[in-house]
């Protein structure tokens, strides 16, 4: 993480340098392992600020303004354009997209320079009601946009700012700042509050479901192997409560740590100091182990898929393996994997560990997650990746990629209920989300 910080300053002092500021435009089965941890204990971490807000933000009219459009209208899938540095939504039909950005991101003038890593270390955050939109920018530490007529609602441009997560009601959201600090930003009085600092690095924040705290991943100093803690911090008050250690790596990305699962009562650690992953619950603080490590929850927490193919339950407990180990000489290597919206379906794209990761016969084979069967199965084309399940149950989200930069990037639909070849909605682009909060209501 150290690393990938000090290259996105890197780039970013590059770009500055490169650039000018344009004007703004204001239009797997082992037996189940549980183990209770000790208690979570109620702790401060070293020179907690007062909670006193701070107006440096400024709104460039009032705070929140009503839409003027609808921002539900059919167009869930937000993306970056590599041509000219705006992000996008799209529909499902690959009509007309809308325009979310009032200017380019700055790095689209050097696009060999625009690497995925710099957009998945900041990619711009949708709130819940689909109505705002948080951008990132190399001259602008952030600004909020209304969706989508582009009305710039406020901006910082002086603070490192990153890993924004919303709060559930779309009031408020938090951020790392300066890599050490916890802030808010309200959204009602165009206003920031900085709940908590550390002396460590920050590289993380997720708001709960139900939003009772903000879990923050906090880097150990001390460890060069990528260790830390997670920590959860009451929005209200600002008291910080330890709930469990990860080990990660020096370059872990961020969204590689944990997780909250659905309904905001436990955590997800992708990976422990000591192997494995688990499920932890606030209520009891009871951690719940996964020998192996978990690559994905279901999006109503009750299902998980491990890196060596199986399925098992919120207790940890084998429901299926749903890769054959003996299917190749070398074992098999499983890529890309996707949940359908409702959590029935798991969509997984695998080969024989001979397979090259760009070339040959790769599977994409799609599994009911309460019986373990197989519901579908094809070769997946040459160059193609599974992106995401669509916010429509019968349809995959595909990256097709001639080579690593984004303008060789385009993203295509495939239907599973018919047998035409994959189809293309918008080419250049890197995929960033898609949003169930951009639907029209029937």
């Amino acid at each position: 993480m150290k690393t990938i910080l000090f290259q996105l300053s890197t780039m970013l002092f590059l770009l500055a340098a490169c650039t000018a500021p344009e004007t703004l435009d204001t239009s797997p089965q082992p037996r189940p392992q549980a183990s209770v941890i000790s208690p979570i204990v109620e702790q401060q971490a070293t020179a907690v600020p007062t909670l006193i807000p701070t107006n440096r933000p400024r709104p460039t009219e009032t705070a929140v303004p009503p839409p003027a459009v609808d921002p539900q209208n059919n167009k869930p899938i937000l993306y970056y354009n590599a041509a000219d540095g705006h992000y996008y939504r799209i529909g499902l039909d690959g009509n007309l997209p809308d325009q979310l950005t009032q200017q380019p991101d700055s790095g689209h003038v050097m696009p060999d320079m625009v690497a995925q890593s710099l957009l998945d270390f900041n990619t711009p955050s949708v709130s819940p009601n689909g109505r705002f939109l948080l951008q990132y920018d190399v001259y602008h530490a952030w600004q909020l946009l209304r969706v989508p007529d582009r009305t710039l609602l406020a901006e910082e441009t002086t603070d490192f700012f990153y890993s924004p997560s919303w709060s559930p009601d779309s009031q408020q959201f938090a951020y790392i700042k300066d890599e050490d600090q916890l802030c808010l930003f309200h959204l009602a009085t165009a206003s920031e509050t900085c709940l908590w600092q550390n002396d460590s690095d920050l590289l993380g924040a997720e708001w709960s479901p139900d939003g009772r705290f903000i879990a923050v991943a906090q880097d150990d100093a001390t460890d060069d192997t990528g260790r830390g803690e997670i920590w959860l911090i009451n929005p209200e008050t600002g008291n910080a409560f330890r709930a469990e250690a990860y080990q990660g790596s020096p370059e872990i990305a961020l969204g590689s740590i944990f997780t909250w699962l659905s309904d905001g009562d436990a955590l997800l650690i992708y990976n422990l100091p000591e192997g494995g992953s688990a499920r932890t619950v606030l209520e009891d603080a009871q951690t719940i182990g996964f020998p192996n490590r978990v690559w994905s929850a279901s999006p109503d927490g009750r299902f998980f898929y491990t890196h060596d193919g199986q399925l098992l339950n919120a207790t940890a407990a084998l429901l299926h393996q749903i890769t054959d180990p003996t299917a190749c000489p070398d074992g098999i290597r499983i890529r890309q994997n996707a949940w359908s919206p409702d959590s029935s379906n798991l969509a997984f794209v695998s080969a024989c560990h001979t397979t090259d990761t760009y070339a040959g016969n790769w599977t994409l084979t799609i599994v009911n997650a309460v019986s373990g069967e197989t519901v579908w199965e094809q070769v997946l084309p040459e160059n193609y990746s599974l992106l995401a399940w669509s916010t429509d149950k019968n349809t995959l989200l595909l990256s097709y990629k001639t080579s690593g930069w984004p303008k060789d990037s385009d993203i295509y639909t495939l239907d599973l209920n018919s047998s035409d070849e994959p189809q293309p909605i918008v080419s250049g682009a890197v995929f960033l989300g898609s949003y169930l909060q951009w639907l029209a209501e029937e």
